[in-house]
């Protein structure tokens, strides 16, 4: 299981056992396929896999941020515990570090 985590300058950190894939996977069954995608292969991009899926790029990146969602976000959209309002939808939208994923849906930090 793969959990993907940026150090706050951009650079990926990779986390293992952090959530599960199935957990993860949950939220976007595509998740899962794009993401190992465009880590095996090189020439993989967003814009090549949104032509193939007939989607936008911007859909793509939206639902590989996913991967980058604090554990605890992943696990209380599964369980149905976000805040009234809070969907899925606004949880693909978000920074890559997870206290200012906190921060910007005004939720106490874990």
């Amino acid at each position: 299981m793969l959990c993907a985590q940026t150090d706050g300058v951009g650079k990926l950190v990779k986390s293992f056992n952090v959530v599960s894939w199935d957990d993860a996977c949950v939220l976007n069954p595509k998740l899962r396929r794009w993401l190992d995608e465009l880590i095996a292969d090189p020439s993989a991009s967003a814009e090549t896999i949104a032509k193939r899926e007939g989607c936008s790029t911007r859909k793509i990146n939206m639902t590989i941020s996913l991967a980058f969602l604090a554990p605890d976000l992943v696990k209380a959209a599964i369980d149905g515990r976000l805040p009234h309002g809070m969907g899925v939808a606004r949880l693909t939208d978000l920074p890559a570090v997870w206290s200012r994923q906190y921060q910007m849906l005004g939720l106490p930090g874990q």
